[in-house]
């Protein structure tokens, strides 16, 4: 499957650690694009605590500007709690 006319899709996968000074994936923009070296997210997979006890609902925000992440109250966007976390993105 292609991304966009004239532009490849780009699977990132990888680590993500949220220190206690971070207040990781709450809102658009929290976790830009291009932090993946992407210029759009179309995807994501379910984040996952590296010890495997915790999995995060997450997507792109509505213009794929961005990462979201959800679960909090109600299925609001919520922060990640500091941990290190493993995720794959797709983009563009």
């Amino acid at each position: 499957m292609g991304g966009p006319v004239g532009k490849s899709l780009i699977m990132r996968t990888g680590t993500l650690v949220i220190d206690t000074t971070a207040t990781g994936g709450a809102v658009d923009g929290d976790l830009p694009a291009t932090m993946f070296g992407l210029t759009r997210i179309l995807d994501c997979a379910q984040i996952v605590l590296s010890d495997n006890s915790k999995v995060y609902p997450a997507g792109p925000s509505a213009d794929g500007d961005s990462l979201i992440v959800g679960g909090g109250a109600s299925n609001a966007p919520m922060d990640l709690p500091n941990g290190t976390y493993y995720l794959t993105v797709k983009g563009y």
